[in-house]
Formats: structure tokens, sequence, C-alpha cells
């Protein structure tokens, strides 16, 4: 679990895992341990997390701590000559894809 300062008073959560079947309740703990240092630590301030659309658990997690969905992004995928995929950012015209962006935001404290 990671934090990324957008600006002096937006922080965006950002390299999450999860190990929940071994450590039930690991996340919630540690999620609400880094909130409380980030409110310690930078006072004011808004907090983001990108989800994409389909990951219902996440969004469901950002929602039990007080996030709302602030924005849908659209987005483009493309699979690489290696079976990856990814997905990029783009308006809603140049995208071939179902699946979206959701912003979550959690105002300031």
């Amino acid at each position: 679990m990671g934090l990324k300062l957008i600006s002096p008073k937006v922080i965006e959560i950002d390299n999450v895992l999860r190990l929940e079947e071994d450590f039930p309740g690991l996340m919630k703990t540690c999620f609400t341990q880094m909130l409380a240092w980030v409110e310690l630590t930078f006072g004011d301030f808004e907090m983001r997390a990108q989800v994409i659309s389909t990951n219902e658990r996440a969004i469901d997690f950002y929602q039990f701590f007080g996030f709302k969905v602030g924005n849908v992004v659209s987005l483009r995928g493309e699979n690489s000559h290696d079976g990856v995929s990814s997905f990029f950012d783009c308006s809603e015209e140049l995208s071939n894809t179902d699946i979206t962006k959701v912003i979550m935001i959690r105002d300031r404290f």
C-alpha cells in the first residue's frame, strides 16, 4: 500500500495489494492506520483512489472508508504481443471496452 502526493491538498492511494485469505481483516487494519497517519501528517486534504469499474470488491472497500465515486473515465484496451492486456485513459469516443476507471474520492477530514 502506498501514497502519491498529487498536489499539496490531494493524495492518491497507490499499489494496494491484498492477502485476505491468509490474513483476514489485515487490509482494513492497515488502511485504518494509513488514514490516521495521513491525517496526522498532512492535515486538511482530499484522498483519491483509481479503481477499474469491474473491481466491485475494491469499490466496496473504499466506500466502507467513506470514499464516493467522483468520476468515471473511459478506457482503451490494448493487448501486447506477449498477451499482456493494458488499459489507457481516453475519451468515450475512442474507448473500445465497457470497462471504465472509477476515481474514488474521500473529502477532506
